[in-house]
């Protein structure tokens, strides 16, 4: 893969570094390979052991590595959007309103699983949909 330089020292070591950790790499070795081509790139990073000057790599690191976690969380609070086909999305609302609801309610679900087939498969699937997203937004509450 090769390196880019990218705006700053620090933007070059952050876009660097995550490329190669979303290769593969081990975390220490795109370090290392981020630090010395982005170094190089702005006229090397000092021989001298600079405590403060490595204590910004790491926070830099840390905070690099903190992203990368937070895009895959919110990746994966997507899987739910994933799971409906694009040619069913808003099927079961439409249904409701078409039946005199508002939108989908708990009245409206119960009246699709009594149908039977693909609506019964709809109304439970929107029913867990409403479960996990009550459980994510109470552990976000939980959270703050």
């Amino acid at each position: 893969m090769p390196m880019q330089k990218k705006g700053s020292k620090e933007e070059c070591i952050s876009y660097n570094y995550k490329e190669m950790i979303a290769a593969g790499h081990p975390k220490d070795q795109a370090q290392a390979a981020a630090l010395n081509f982005c170094g190089k790139q702005w006229g090397g990073i000092s021989k001298k052991k600079n405590k403060n000057e490595d204590l910004k790599y790491d926070i830099l690191f840390e905070l690099i590595d903190l992203k990368i976690i937070d895009e895959k969380l919110q990746e994966e609070k997507k899987w739910m959007q994933k799971a409906v086909k694009e040619k069913n999305v808003g099927k079961t609302t439409a249904e409701c309103k078409r039946m005199g609801y508002d939108g989908v309610t708990s009245e409206c679900l119960q009246k699709l699983k009594k149908r039977g087939g693909k609506w019964a498969q709809r109304a439970n699937f929107a029913i867990n949909a409403k479960k996990v997203s009550k459980k994510n937004q109470d552990d976000e509450l939980a959270n703050q």
